[in-house]
């Protein structure tokens, strides 16, 4: 593995030691609205296919900035937005594997399973590969790290149309492989006798750059778009007059869940649940999701809040869904939003589970997030585990965000 530095002012390689491709972003479009990020990262893909892996978006952080408009009565008024400051572009099995624990529920039984057997299938094998582009002085974004050295796997060039991203791009790039699935199925064709003829055109299997089960995903979102524009019913959402009572009393802090079940449909069910004062939970509202954006969560968020009189609640909790997070910015600016800790804590295992203490490191661990009454003392009682185990680089990485989350856990919980 090498890393290779950028120079921020020539955008060229200061220590190039594997050939002569340099690392440079210039826009390939004048248009000044054109996203920084999604020019990097087409480009990076574009790299990426002709060697046979995938780029994809791993992290980056944003600053708060206030920017001029102007109002229906021409005066400027200031907005506060968002920008990009840093992005991390990595390689598509770059991190760890997910790992499932298994272990005897009976301390005497016969029953032995080994701790730690069970691993997913997953393409991630500790791969380093990763790019670091940051905004400069003069908010040009440039390229300042490039570690191109991949471990643990040999991508080729003709690898690319193993690769997911790249075979769902080709059937968005080519429609008429998707019109021609769409004929064949209305004139009686079973799926892999469509899929077959089209690898017949090609030579065989070997040579398709898509896999019968993308072709079907594709044909499904564009039947969902078609119901969208025949005017067919998609999302619905109800709250009934014992909701609406409930949350008058106890709306002060409501949890949003997506991952409660799934219909035969495939459409996940989400509801809106509060607490009373026995400490049961309360239905606040319901809702049938088509697709998990957005503009569906936005439309969802802003008519549950119609139903609700207009009445924002003080803290709502969700999962750690990118969608979830821009539609509540514009929906519910003024809530506090928290990520749910039963979904940091899953997470538990899959970032921790090669540690050779994990047991007792997870049970540390949950002492000080549940145990901890106020903001101090989980700072103490962390801080104790933290000392107490040795652990690699990356799970002290990971461990410093769900720090962070916690802590202002902690703190809301002061409150």
């Amino acid at each position: 593995m090498t890393s290779r530095e950028i120079d921020p002012e020539s955008g060229r390689l200061l220590n190039d030691q594997e050939g002569p491709y340099e690392w440079r972003w210039e826009s390939q479009c004048s248009d000044d609205e054109q996203d920084p990020i999604e020019g990097i990262d087409t480009h990076l893909k574009a790299y990426g296919r002709q060697k046979g892996f995938c780029f994809v978006r791993r992290c980056g952080s944003s600053k708060k900035c206030t920017s001029s408009s102007l109002s229906h009565d021409g005066s400027e008024i200031g907005v506060v937005v968002k920008q990009k400051r840093n992005f991390m572009w990595t390689c598509e099995c770059y991190g760890d594997r997910e790992r499932k624990r298994k272990v005897s529920c009976d301390e005497g039984s016969d029953l032995l399973v080994l701790v730690g057997s069970g691993v997913r299938k997953s393409k991630k094998c500790e791969c380093h590969v990763h790019i670091f582009a940051s905004v400069n002085e003069i908010g040009k974004w440039v390229i300042r790290r490039s570690v191109m050295g991949h471990a643990n796997h040999h991508p080729t060039a003709g690898k690319s149309r193993t690769i997911a991203a790249f075979r769902k791009q080709f059937i968005e790039d080519n429609p008429h492989v998707g019109r021609e699935f769409e004929v064949c199925r209305k004139a009686g064709w079973r799926r892999n006798q469509v899929y077959n003829l089209m690898s017949t055109k090609r030579n065989g299997k070997a040579h398709m750059p898509f896999s019968q089960k993308d072709l079907h995903d594709y044909a499904a979102k564009l039947r969902k778009e078609k119901q969208a524009e025949d005017g067919r019913l998609l999302d619905v959402l109800w709250v009934d007059a014992h909701s609406r009572a409930a949350y008058e009393e106890f709306g002060d802090v409501v949890c949003f869940d997506t991952t409660y079940l799934t219909n035969q449909y495939r459409i996940p069910f989400a509801n809106f649940i509060g607490v009373n004062h026995h400490g049961q939970s309360i239905l606040l509202g319901c809702a049938l999701v088509s697709r998990e954006t957005a503009d569906t969560f936005e439309w969802i968020f802003g008519h549950w809040l119609e139903c609700m009189g207009g009445k924002a609640p003080t803290g709502i909790l969700t999962d750690q869904d990118a969608a979830m997070r821009k539609a509540l910015r514009s929906t519910m600016s003024q809530s506090c939003h928290r990520w749910c800790l039963w979904h940091i804590t899953q997470k538990f295992c899959e970032k921790l589970g090669k540690n050779e203490e994990y047991l007792d490191l997870k049970e540390d661990l949950e002492h000080a997030i549940y145990g901890s009454l106020d903001a101090d003392e989980f700072e103490m009682n962390w801080a104790t585990v933290m000392e107490r185990y040795t652990l690699s680089k990356i799970e002290s990485v990971w461990l410093e965000v769900v720090f962070q989350k916690c802590y202002t856990d902690a703190k809301f919980n002061e409150v």
